[in-house]
């Protein structure tokens, strides 16, 4: 089974199921976590915080973030995943769960795919 993502203005894309909610992430080799989500998103999916942590921005400042646990569809099952809250307005998919995924990238044919 394959995940097929898109582009968006030349961005790497990846809608994800989380809990009930479809979520549109941005595909982040740079973000070493799991999954980033709106602080408001997690509101909605009452997700449970299971601690905190402090992570370095793309800018370089450090940030103490609250993390929460979520189950995201994940070829075809359900995965347990590290949830990263933001107070930013968009999502990350980070290296955290794409470690053991194969990814395709053909940006010219507008091909993303992710298989196990």
């Amino acid at each position: 089974m394959k995940l097929m993502g898109h582009f968006l203005f030349g961005s790497l894309m990846l809608s994800l199921r989380v809990a009930d909610q479809e979520i549109e992430c941005l595909l982040d080799t740079g973000f070493n976590g799991q999954l980033l989500i709106p602080e408001n998103i997690i509101a909605e999916l009452k997700l449970q915080q299971v601690g905190t942590a402090d992570y370095v921005t793309a800018d370089g400042d450090t940030a103490k973030t609250k993390v929460h646990i979520g189950y995201v569809n994940w070829f075809g099952g359900q995965k347990e995943v590290f949830v990263v809250s933001t107070s930013a307005d968009f999502s990350l998919v980070g290296m955290g769960l794409l470690n053991e995924c194969r990814l395709v990238i053909e940006q010219r044919k507008n091909i993303l795919e992710l298989d196990q």
